[in-house]
């Protein structure tokens, strides 16, 4: 193995997200971790760059949104095709299979994976753990462990990777960069997966749009994923009712 020359990293997304790996994207309630999930689907279904930085590959993905209402599921999608420039709609029809309040019961690992075994995804997303895999005690590391355990075969047998969204909490405590980021509950996420991402707003309030711009925070990395953080700027573009949201890294 030493001697051979060493083989390129196989990314679904450069430099951030590795092909078959499972990374846990932590954040507090409402700083956007569904939109920015959502156009992190969307973008690899019709290969626009993720963030308008880092270039993709149409890729297949498969959503099970178990966090948000159908009002609130529809809006974020509008809103993400219309600041990727309305793409076309083929690519996403192919490409883009989501799944709606489709887990949650004590047979959400069977029903994962028939589906993911059906559309055959480069990478699933679920948005959030604790509903979509029926976790009753959340700090239970077991069920964590069991819940993991799934993830993962389902993994094995699609070759996917997959994007796993938690809640996670903050101590507030000091300065800005002084401040504790762990994703809530078990402790076995943090050990298991492969990368941890934490979604954190930028201080101050929103501005007078509504927007608040966020950062992608890495603090779990193993031999690949993201190293450094991404400061993301929110803007509107488009008016109504054709309004949509435009996600790109800062400069």
């Amino acid at each position: 193995m030493l001697a051979a020359e060493p083989e390129s990293p196989n990314w679904l997304i450069p430099d951030v997200l590795l092909r078959g790996a499972l990374v846990v994207l932590g954040g507090e309630p409402g700083v956007g971790k569904s939109l920015l999930s959502y156009h992190i689907s969307m973008s690899l279904a019709v290969g626009a760059p993720v963030l308008g930085r880092f270039p993709t590959s149409r890729a297949r993905v498969l959503y099970f949104d178990e966090e948000n209402g159908r009002q609130d599921f529809d809006a974020y999608m509008r809103w993400v095709w219309y600041g990727l420039g309305c793409p076309p709609v083929g690519p996403l029809q192919h490409n883009l299979r989501i799944e709606h309040f489709s887990l949650g019961d004590n047979q959400w690992m069977h029903t994962l994976r028939r589906i993911a075994l059906d559309h055959k995804p480069d990478l699933f997303v679920i948005d959030t753990a604790t509903p979509a895999c029926n976790i009753i005690d959340e700090n239970s590391n077991a069920e964590a462990t069991t819940a993991i355990k799934h993830l993962r075969h389902v993994q094995s047998e699609c070759g996917a990777a997959a994007l796993v969204i938690k809640h996670a909490k903050v101590d507030y405590q000091g300065t800005a960069d002084q401040h504790h980021r762990t994703l809530r509950g078990a402790k076995a996420w943090a050990g298991a997966c492969d990368g941890i991402l934490f979604h954190v707003a930028s201080p101050g309030s929103p501005r007078k749009d509504g927007l608040r711009p966020s950062m992608i925070e890495p603090a779990k990395v193993r031999a690949f994923g993201l190293r450094a953080p991404l400061h993301i700027a929110p803007q509107w573009v488009g008016v109504e009712p054709k309004r949509g949201l435009l996600l790109n890294v800062a400069a």
